[in-house]
C-alpha cells in the first residue's frame, strides 16, 4: 500500500479537478520525484479516480505521455509504436535540420571572423581612411 500524505493529495486532487494533467505537471506543482508521482498515480488510477483521458507525444520525448484526469471513465487506449520505418525518417529529418541550422549559423558569422587578421587590419585603415576623407 502506497502512503500519501494529505497535503499531497490535495495538492495531487486540485490538479487533476481542474483539468488534464501529465506526470510532468505534478512533479513541478507537488515537487515529487517521477517514480513517486508514477506510483501515485498508477494507484489512484487502480482506484478508479482518474483516468487516462489521452496520450500525448511531449517535445523531446521519445514516446507518449499520459494525460490524467479526475474521474472514473475509462482508460483511453494507448497507441501503437511508432514503425521503424518512420522512426528513421523522422531521424534522417532531425539530421538534416542539424546540418541546416549548423550552415546557417556558419553563414551568419561575423566579417571580422571570416576574413583573415591581415584582411582585418587593412579593412579597418580603409575605412578610417574613408572616414577621414583619404583615398
Amino acid at each position: 500500500m502506497i502512503k500519501m500524505t494529505a497535503v499531497i493529495y490535495a495538492q495531487m486532487c486540485r490538479l487533476l479537478i481542474d483539468g488534464a494533467v501529465t506526470h510532468r505537471d505534478i512533479v513541478e506543482e507537488t515537487g515529487l520525484t517521477i517514480a513517486t508521482v508514477r506510483a501515485y498515480c498508477k494507484e489512484l488510477n487502480k482506484q478508479k479516480l482518474i483516468y487516462i483521458a489521452e496520450w500525448i507525444s511531449l517535445p523531446g520525448a521519445k514516446s507518449k505521455t499520459k494525460v490524467w484526469k479526475w474521474g472514473a471513465a475509462r482508460d483511453a487506449r494507448k497507441p501503437p509504436p511508432l514503425a521503424s520505418s518512420a522512426k528513421q525518417h523522422a531521424s534522417r529529418q532531425r539530421r538534416k535540420r542539424l546540418l541546416i541550422d549548423a550552415a546557417m549559423n556558419n553563414m551568419s558569422r561575423p566579417l571580422r571572423q571570416t576574413l583573415a587578421p591581415d584582411d582585418v587590419v587593412d579593412a579597418a585603415r580603409a575605412a578610417i581612411a574613408k572616414a577621414r576623407g583619404e583615398k
